[in-house]
């Protein structure tokens, strides 16, 4: 086992230090040197200028990697530029507002790697720099799909990132939403809050939403409130933010009396069961911040892996099959909780909107229209490949009543995707039938697969794809499309309710104890204040009961 601490960060936006605790299991490589040389440094260098143009021949602002031939990063003056390093991965790149920048490099052979979101080819070359004189390149990005163009608007839902940045940010990574986290507390720490966040206020709509360009918005007020191992997050807030304190369960109660969403970022997170079973949940992030461009974080955190369902590889996969599993326990039960996707981008070593959803919207991608269908489950989350799936016709989202059952459900699945993609999997209350994928003929980038499959009773039915990347893993989920027989409930799982059960037990008992099972790490049930675990309390057994009597069924 490597050595763990506890690690203060302190972030910096907008040149201002705003120190949060910050519990982080962070491995050491010893005798690990990390690298950024200055542009400004060197002597006899040549002149390297870039322009980055979109299928249209416009300029397009886009996530560059420039690196020499051992591994040293380059960044010029002007950009954007981030540089993570946890867990022995790192992320070093830069994006150029406009798509152009200049920077001076000495003799040598460079690697320009370029890539925008998930909709375009990534580019990659290796440039030959002479001593002196001048490079110049245009990088010409080919989309290999556009999803606005069939609807489906992306969106990161979780990212710490500088207001000023955002406009920037949304266009190199072709997101049309973005969720930033502009108030955010961590256990007790006091709160931190965007300093240019009134500021921005100003220019937002009715809505509370700020439009960068055709099909771009983000909205400034979202929150974040964070123990040692739950988070929830909060949005869909218009400019009215809630306030950041604990217990879970009531702010989540506030957030909705408000007309707000909520998002438990993680299905590990060790107080998901409590809130949910209260209703206090809308959102569930199987595509999180623990999935990299190259890499996946699989240390503890929350329930994973120890208190898992069951035992799971340390993997990429075997994280995302933990959260699968606990997801679908969840639905299992009749909590109709739907998906949500997002990097954690300003705090994990991954891009902006790595992992992000596509929302289908009826008619376009207003607000007000896109929140209504993140709301409605017309959803799908990826940290690559696009995942379409219809059963008898509905999608994502919708729901069919009033059929006779046994009930014939036709599936169809494409997946989209700029790799082969050979085999997903339907998922029927849980289980999951794999599905076949065979490319199309006129689509090389399209993975198609049938199957018809019988339902006996009420059932939900989701798609999922997962296949190793690298270092990482392609994931792709959608949220459940159901299918009601007269007014029969879900079949219930004796199983899944005791799993969860159990976790809101284990909570219990570490809110009266005042410490926490496994005697290290703690949740926010364990409180000092009088008052504040008595009210946690209350909320525990009240979510006790919920689920007894769903166990009872």
């Amino acid at each position: 086992m490597l050595p763990r601490l506890r690690q203060t960060i302190s972030v910096m936006l907008d040149g201002r230090a705003c120190s949060i605790i910050f519990r982080m299991r962070i491995a050491f490589l010893s005798g690990f040197l990390f690298f950024v040389v200055s542009a400004a440094s060197l002597v006899g260098a040549s002149t390297l200028l870039v322009h980055v143009v979109d299928e249209n021949g416009s300029p397009v602002p886009a996530r560059i990697y420039l690196t020499n031939e051992t591994g040293d990063a380059f960044f010029p003056d002007g950009v954007i530029i981030y540089k993570k390093l946890n867990w022995d991965v790192a992320e070093q790149h830069f994006i150029p507002p406009g798509g152009v920048f200049s920077v001076e490099l000495p003799e040598g052979t460079y690697s320009l790697h370029v890539e925008r979101g998930k909709e375009y080819l990534p580019f990659q070359e290796n440039i030959s720099v002479p001593s002196s004189g001048k490079v110049q390149k245009t990088i010409s990005l080919q989309r290999w799909v556009s999803m606005a163009g069939m609807g489906w608007f992306s969106a990161d839902m979780h990212a710490h990132v500088r207001l000023q940045d955002v406009p920037t940010l949304m266009q190199g990574e072709d997101l049309n939403v973005l969720l930033p986290i502009t108030m955010w507390r961590v256990s007790f720490v006091p709160p931190y809050k965007d300093p240019h966040l009134q500021d921005v206020l100003a220019k937002a709509d009715s809505s509370g939403a700020v439009h960068v360009a055709k099909d771009r918005w983000f909205t400034p007020v979202n929150e974040e409130l964070e123990s040692d191992q739950s988070s929830i997050l909060l949005s869909h807030l218009g400019r009215r933010p809630v306030e950041l304190s604990f217990p879970f369960e009531q702010i989540a109660e506030r957030a909705h009396e408000q007309g707000a969403l909520t998002d438990s970022e993680k299905a590990t997170s060790v107080e998901l069961p409590a809130i949910a079973a209260l209703g206090g949940i809308n959102f569930v992030g199987l595509a999180n911040n623990h999935f990299w461009r190259s890499d996946c974080y699989t240390g503890p955190w929350g329930v994973w892996p120890d208190h898992a369902k069951k035992n799971y590889p340390l993997t990429c996969e075997g994280f995302a099959q933990a959260g699968f599993e606990i997801y679908y326990a969840l639905l299992n039960l009749g909590l109709p909780i739907k998906l949500s996707a997002g990097s954690a981008y300003g705090v994990q070593p991954t891009p902006l909107g790595w992992s992000r959803i596509y929302v289908h919207t009826a008619t376009d991608s207003s607000p007000e229209s896109w929140f209504k269908a993140l709301q409605t489950g017309h959803s799908f989350v990826t940290t690559g490949p696009m995942i379409l799936l219809k059963v008898n016709g509905l999608e994502p989202g919708e729901e069919q009543r009033g059929a006779r059952f046994p009930l014939q459900a036709d599936v169809e699945l494409t997946v989209l995707s700029s790799i082969p993609a050979n085999n997903a999997e339907i998922i029927v209350n849980g289980r999951p039938h794999t599905l076949s994928l065979t490319a199309e003929a006129s689509n090389k980038f399209s993975f198609q697969g049938r199957t018809t499959l019988t339902l006996d009773s009420s059932s939900w039915i989701a798609a999922r794809y997962l296949a190793p990347h690298a270092a990482t893993i392609d994931l792709a989920h959608t949220s459940p499309i159901y299918f009601w027989n007269q007014t029969s409930p879900l079949p219930s799982s004796r199983a899944d309710a005791e799993y969860l059960l159990g976790r809101v037990d284990s909570l219990i008992r570490e809110a009266k104890a005042g410490r926490s099972e496994n005697g290290s790490d703690s949740t926010s049930n364990v409180f000092d204040n009088p008052e504040i675990r008595h009210l946690t309390l209350q909320y525990l057994e009240q979510a006790k009961k919920s689920l007894e009597l769903k166990l009872a069924q």
